[in-house]
């Protein structure tokens, strides 16, 4: 059931968006939009109004997505300042958030996992706690492409683990 509401939303939101339904897997998610999947499928109450510490600079408080970033930002999943929120997430800006928001384990272990995600890179943690929690593969051979832009399908994909 969870897996079938996550589809529904992401064509909800490509028909919001004007993104063809058939096209909508493989178009990339914007800040706006991952937040807006993630926080209610982790089980997160949005802000519905109220005092708030956080200050977007690029947000009126009148956009759609503001109370999500309000949400996350209060969680600690993402900082205030500018929200950039139509700016596409790759994929490990993505995997940063999904692991904040499902709290998911710490796990790391002795050799990398992925040749293009060395112990060196901010998001290693987070790529390797979420691959050993079993959330994806590899796209090729032991290759994560942490720059690659994050889809829909991608979303959905990971969601449905955790």
């Amino acid at each position: 059931m969870k897996r079938l509401m996550t589809l529904l939303l992401i064509t909800v939101i490509a028909i919001t968006t004007f993104v063809p339904v058939v096209d909508a897997a493989f178009t990339p998610v914007n800040r706006a939009e991952y937040l807006r999947l993630v926080l209610p499928d982790a089980g997160y109450t949005i802000w519905s109004g109220g005092s708030t510490s956080c200050v977007f600079t690029d947000m009126t408080g009148s956009e759609w997505y503001y109370p999500y970033f309000i949400t996350a930002c209060e969680g600690g999943i993402i900082s205030d300042g500018i929200a950039s929120a139509s700016l596409v997430l790759n994929r490990a800006e993505a995997v940063k958030i999904a692991y904040d928001v499902y709290s998911v384990p710490y796990s790391v272990p002795f050799t990398p996992t992925y040749f293009d995600v060395q112990p060196s890179a901010w998001y290693y943690e987070e790529v390797e706690s979420l691959h050993a929690y079993g959330v994806f593969g590899s796209i090729g051979i032991s290759l994560f492409h942490p720059e690659a832009l994050l889809t829909r399908r991608d979303a959905l994909r990971w969601m449905s683990v955790l």
